[in-house]
């Protein structure tokens, strides 16, 4: 997500208008965004916009920040970034679900090969269970 500040700190306490989404932005959002863990799009994208958007309600309108999410999102291809630094999943032996793991340096290394820029160290980790999911900054 598009962030205001470098902290993204969830515990900004900006001012800036409410979460409103114009039909043609979630139909864009449902179109480029990956499924939610409780499928729920539209409450993921407030609990988003309440922790980044509304900071930056002073450089950009409210729904722009999702517009200038979508555009990194699609400008810039992480996948096929990854790749290129031979950052591919791989099983440590035929037919097991255990994979190679890479380093947080390794993957903003080839981060910023690609784009010239400093990444921040904040990556969601995801799991199948809420439980496990978290952030690691």
């Amino acid at each position: 997500m598009v962030s205001a500040n470098k902290s993204s700190s969830s515990s900004l306490d900006c001012k800036g208008d409410a979460f409103n989404m114009d039909a043609a932005l979630k139909k864009e959002l449902l179109s480029s965004w990956w499924a939610w863990r409780n499928g729920n799009h539209v409450e993921f994208w407030q609990r988003e916009y309440d922790k980044h958007g509304k900071c930056s309600d002073n450089v950009f309108p409210k729904t722009e920040y999702f517009r200038k999410t979508l555009a990194v999102y699609h400008d810039f291809d992480i996948a096929q970034t990854l790749q290129k630094a031979n950052i591919v999943p791989q099983p440590l032996q035929p037919k097991m679900s255990l994979y190679k793991l890479y380093s947080i340096d390794q993957i903003t290394k080839a981060i910023k090969s690609e784009t010239g820029r400093r990444t921040f160290r904040r990556y969601q980790m995801l799991s199948t269970k809420p439980e496990e999911q978290h952030e690691r900054k």
